[in-house]
């Protein structure tokens, strides 16, 4: 009998081994995907109840709203931007960094122990350096675009399929899974709940940021919803954010002369977005979202999800945003399942 289990479960792992192995190309993906199921579970759940416990045509919904909020507006961004790309001037770059580096400029008394700094810095600037890079990232755009339009249209399937079958799936884990169902629904409960309102506050950011730039963009003359689209793009990404699109925009504005607008747009970006939006009204989204849009208000801490995101991108590439808090939550509520079952002696 006990030879019988060992084999039992020496035969499942090589299963296992050999399906995780069919599926390495795609697994990446799966996971995104189920996360982003687990994170908008509550979206689901109200069309479900819409359409009278009708799993397609809810997921189906579910997923077309993802779409339209999530992944539309990168298709949009990376049409566009492929379009500008292939008229781009390297020669207006240049031109635009050098005017920046050869400006010549006088600070306030107060300020002048700055200037030497700030001369030695433009100095430094390697243009050919720059020019180069930029030509490189152009140049791959397109390959990088149509691997990632790739990735979001796996990830749109899998989202669908995850959402259609999800609940028989989570159902047959708890099954087969040796832990208590208390424990394990609390633990299932909480990665939920983080996860949706780490999902939820950046999508309604990034939606908000994007508006509010795109406004400030189109009374100068840009196309004020591609900038938009694009700013909130960018505004995923932990630690520069929004600085890698205002930062350039401002430059571009201040190289054709236009310096009270390149300052207008530099102050604007960073203290009705960077400081008003992203500091006091990210709270208050978050409280919203926690009252309204998950089963159990859950308490999360910025600073670790922040470093979550940063430690995520850099291991995973852009899907490292959802990627890192998940493997931080579940790490932190294996900890909390750990504790709890030792505190009742049963490990």
């Amino acid at each position: 009998m006990k030879n019988g289990k060992i084999f039992l479960i020496f035969f499942i792992l090589v299963v296992l081994a050999l399906l995780l192995y069919l599926f390495k190309d795609f697994l990446l993906v799966m996971i995104i995907a189920s996360l982003m199921a687990v994170a908008t579970s509550s979206i689901n759940a109200k069309f479900l109840k819409l359409t009278k416990g009708h799993k397609f045509l809810a997921s189906g919904l579910t997923t077309f709203c993802m779409i339209l909020l999530f992944f539309a507006p990168f298709v949009y961004a990376m049409i566009e931007l492929a379009k500008a790309f292939k008229n781009f001037d390297i020669n207006l770059a240049t031109q635009t960094l050098n005017y920046v580096k050869n400006y010549q400029f006088t600070l306030p008394e107060s300020l002048n122990f700055l200037e030497p700094k700030i001369k030695e810095f433009l100095f430094s600037i390697d243009l050919n350096s720059i020019s180069k890079q930029i030509l490189s990232i152009a140049s791959n755009f397109t390959k990088l675009g149509a691997k990632f339009l790739i990735e979001m249209i796996l990830i749109c399937v899998f989202y669908f399929f995850a959402n259609l079958y999800g609940t028989e799936l989570v159902i047959y884990l708890k099954s087969i899974i040796p832990i208590n169902k208390k424990e394990l629904n609390e633990i299932l409960g909480e990665v939920g709940n983080v996860m949706a309102v780490v999902f939820y506050s950046m999508v309604i950011i990034a939606i908000l940021e994007g508006a509010l730039f795109g406004l400030i963009t189109k009374f100068y003359g840009y196309d004020g919803l591609l900038m938009g689209v694009i700013f909130s793009i960018s505004s995923l990404i932990p630690a520069v954010g929004g600085a890698l699109i205002y930062v350039p925009v401002s430059l571009y504005e201040f190289a054709l002369g236009n310096l009270n607008g390149a300052l207008v747009i530099f102050a604007y970006s960073i203290i009705v977005i960077s400081v008003v939006a992203d500091t006091f009204i990210k709270p208050l989204i978050i409280k919203w979202i926690n009252l309204k849009l998950v089963k159990t208000p859950t308490k999360i801490n910025e600073l670790l999800i922040f470093l979550a995101m940063i430690a995520g991108i850099s291991t995973f590439g852009f899907w490292g945003i959802i990627l890192g808090p998940a493997i931080l939550t579940f790490f932190v509520s294996t900890i909390k399942m750990y504790i709890i079952l030792k505190d009742k002696n049963l490990i």
